[in-house]
């Protein structure tokens, strides 16, 4: 099943109730890390375990395009309400403060009423767009896996600079 491509970024805090980093780098005979390293490589395990675990499936572009043409949908159901019901509307948007007077309610509702149908519209739009799309099914092969490598180096780096230093 084709699926959206993600953008943005992830973060996923390590979880270290049961161990800390501190602990694993202990347990593997490597020297203490820095205050300053252990919190990079926190940070940059954060990152990486974002992409591996990620906590939101992947949204299918089916659902999402079924989504957005339901919207459309219920949008254009408020296209009547300026003639179904307008004066009702009128009158108690006329009594809000913020609009004040029946003529600036009728305005109101009128850009109201055309905002919802240009809505709708851009709905289908991309909807219709979405399902033109061609998507790749599956999770993605080992995006994580670079960026844990990379971690892992970069603890190798600073027991480097650490033996360097002794």
């Amino acid at each position: 099943m084709a699926r959206l491509p993600r953008t943005g970024v992830a973060y996923r805090s390590p979880d270290e109730r049961e161990v800390t980093l501190a602990e694993i780098v202990a347990s593997l005979g490597l020297k203490p890390l820095s205050k300053k390293a252990e919190r990079e490589i926190r940070d940059r395990l954060g990152f990486a375990l974002a992409t591996w675990d990620e906590p939101y499936t992947a949204l299918q572009i089916k659902d999402v395009a079924g989504a957005l043409k339901a919207h459309a949908k219920r949008l254009d159901q408020i296209a009547p309400l300026g003639t179904t019901v307008g004066g009702q509307l009128v009158r108690m948007l006329a009594q809000n403060p913020a609009i004040g007077s029946v003529e600036a309610a009728h305005e109101y509702l009128r850009n109201f009423c055309d905002g919802a149908n240009m809505m709708a519209l851009t709905c289908r739009a991309a909807a219709m767009s979405l399902q033109a799309r061609k998507g790749q099914s599956g999770r993605s092969r080992y995006g994580w896996y670079d960026e844990f490598t990379a971690v892992l180096l970069d603890i190798c780096k600073h027991q480097d600079r650490a033996n360097c230093r002794h």
